[in-house]
């Protein structure tokens, strides 16, 4: 056997966390059970002692008559619900999986089709006010939700390398800029002027001969120096 009852909010635990739901759209389902007097759709709780009860179907209902409660402690002190006996709650459980899936089935079709005569059958009381504001605010969360997640996305994913100095049009504070250390820079800048002059060619192969050859060599230009350059820095035609 069911039974419907009335019972204190208080008596009532959930297993999913009141997080899970858009606070928005609690506050706004909140004020329209303190206006009707109630759920439309009933809770659906297991009996778990001497007047306690957990939610077994309808947990965002149930979290709505918790900010009812919180508005309103003597308007929203009890919400009405169906309550499963221990005796009852495998032939529930397996009804409620039944009902389930017809509803998977049908609900696209059904809201498509009742949708219009539901709301044009509303009074004019401010319900449908209430509706267009309770769907406007749950966009603006989705819209924030979305915000959050690409802004933490930003973060993970880091963002693309700057383009490398070309060594044959760059200046020197393009190079200074690129390797990070002002004395590196200054060597590196002076070997590459060197392979830039006329009747030279600037490669890295001739970079390299200014680390150690006599007639090319470059003050301060070492292996270390040369390395971090062709990590920063390109020469297109090579």
């Amino acid at each position: 056997m069911i039974k419907f009852s009335m019972v204190d909010v208080e008596s009532v635990t959930s297993s999913v966390p009141r997080s899970n739901f858009d606070e928005a759209a609690l506050d706004t389902l909140a004020d329209m059970i303190l206006e009707s007097g109630g759920i439309l759709k009933p809770l659906v709780l297991k009996n778990t002692g001497f007047e306690q009860y957990s939610v077994f179907d309808g947990h965002f209902e149930y979290y709505a008559a918790v900010r009812a409660r919180e508005k309103n402690p003597r308007e929203g002190e009890t919400v009405n619900a169906f309550i499963i006996l221990p005796e009852n709650e495998s032939a529930v459980v397996k009804q409620a999986a039944t009902l389930t899936s017809f509803m998977n089935k049908d609900s696209v079709a059904a809201a498509k089709t009742e949708m219009p005569q539901l709301i044009e059958a509303m009074p004019s009381n401010g319900l449908i006010q209430q509706v267009e504001k309770l769907l406007y605010r749950q966009q603006a969360s989705l819209d924030e939700q979305l915000k959050t997640i690409n802004e933490k996305l930003d973060k993970l994913i880091p963002p693309p390398p700057p383009p490398k100095p070309n060594l044959l049009t760059a200046t020197k504070q393009e190079i200074i800029e690129a390797m990070k250390n002002e004395k590196q820079a200054d060597s590196a800048w002076n070997a590459i002027e060197h392979w830039k002059q006329e009747g030279r060619v600037l490669s890295w192969d001739n970079l390299k001969k200014s680390i150690k050859s006599k007639e090319h060599k470059i003050k301060n230009f070492a292996e270390g120096t040369y390395k971090k350059l062709q990590e920063v820095a390109d020469i297109p035609h090579q």
